[in-house]
């Protein structure tokens, strides 16, 4: 069991890359619900930093096993964490232990683009199919090169945290490109001054 004594008792929490789907689906079953509201599906790639991808309502009161069914559209490669945040009628919050699901990584993807909330940093994430190094470009929309830096990459997910303090606002340009020949990748943010 993963919890104990809440409104909720989830016997069971898996996920699972389902290939010919392009997909990592969770499933969860309760054995109890009592006064709740719903879940909160979250994903992280280095199991500290989540983000909510989804939501599923729940039955909110039962004493009967309850069956539930989640899909991730956008999985990237590699491990993948998710966690479910589940919120009762008062509004307090349960979170589920991580649970990990891995996807063959194909090819070269840049993912989970996103300010800090203090708006001075990029976190990002470089999904790399080899061990390699990447230049890390970022330009603004006239394609003027404002920072740039090489990264060593493993294969599979390679958060990092990048200063942007010093960028005006504006829409940026992040570039990933492979120095060994394994493509290039470009993804797209929104720079606002706090």
């Amino acid at each position: 069991k993963i919890n104990k004594n809440l409104p909720v008792r989830i016997t069971t929490l898996t996920a699972r890359y389902v290939a010919d789907r392009q997909v990592v689906t969770l499933h969860w079953v309760t054995s109890m619900e009592e006064n709740n509201e719903h879940f909160i599906i979250e994903r992280s790639l280095d199991s500290l930093h989540f983000t909510e991808i989804g939501q599923a309502r729940s039955v909110g009161n039962s004493r009967v096993t309850q069956h539930y069914y989640f899909d991730d559209p956008k999985p990237v490669g590699g491990k993948m964490c998710s966690s479910l945040r589940d919120i009762d009628s008062s509004g307090l919050q349960f979170v589920t232990p991580v649970i990990e699901a891995f996807k063959p990584v194909t090819k070269l993807e840049v993912s989970a683009i996103h300010a800090s909330a203090d708006g001075k940093h990029l976190n990002f994430a470089v999904i790399s199919p080899k061990n390699s190094t990447a230049s890390i470009v970022v330009a603004d929309i006239s394609g003027h090169v404002l920072k740039s830096f090489l990264m060593k990459t493993k294969i599979g997910a390679n958060v990092q945290r990048m200063y942007i303090g010093d960028l005006s606002s504006g829409i940026f340009f992040l570039q990933v490109n492979d120095r060994e020949g394994n493509g290039s990748v470009m993804g797209r943010f929104t720079h606002s001054l706090v």
